[in-house]
């Protein structure tokens, strides 16, 4: 929803609409009509989005020591800031698939592993994207085996 009357200009000859400083709020579907002449009215819709760039990725996991064959690790990676429209999960830089022992969240913010094995040792790796940044976090995860 736009606030500030300022900050729109319309080309009425055009039907052209222009936005300038755009905020998270300004997100939505905007209508156009247009009067061409006293017998032919034009209406045009669109979907605007806006996104912000995302910032301050952090993977939490396991404190506590994790036993191969006994524990469960719990991965969650999130952003301070930033609107995230999609994760992906690595493990030392390949692709990271859900198995019968790996498991994601529906948006892949929680990555879970149980029971973790030996071979599950490794750097994990969150990537948060939208159409206007990425950023990503890595998290160490050392499993002990008995």
């Amino acid at each position: 929803m736009l606030y500030h009357q300022d900050l729109i200009n319309v080309n009425r000859s055009t039907g052209s609409l222009e936005l300038t400083a755009l905020t998270l709020n300004d997100t939505g579907n905007y209508t156009v009509n247009l009067k061409a002449n006293e017998s032919t009215e034009l209406t045009g819709q669109t979907t605007l989005n806006i996104y912000e760039n995302i910032t301050g990725a952090i993977i939490n996991g396991p404190t506590e020591v994790l036993i191969a064959g006994n524990s469960s690790a719990i991965l969650s990676c999130q952003a301070a800031n930033g609107t995230v429209i999609s994760r992906e999960w690595l493990k030392d830089g390949h692709p990271l698939s859900p198995s019968n022992r790996t498991t994601f969240s529906s948006d892949k913010s929680t990555v879970t592993i149980e029971p973790v094995q030996g071979t599950d040792n490794g750097q994990y790796q969150c990537r948060l994207i939208n159409p206007v940044s990425t950023d990503a976090a890595s998290y160490d995860l050392t499993i002990n085996c008995v």
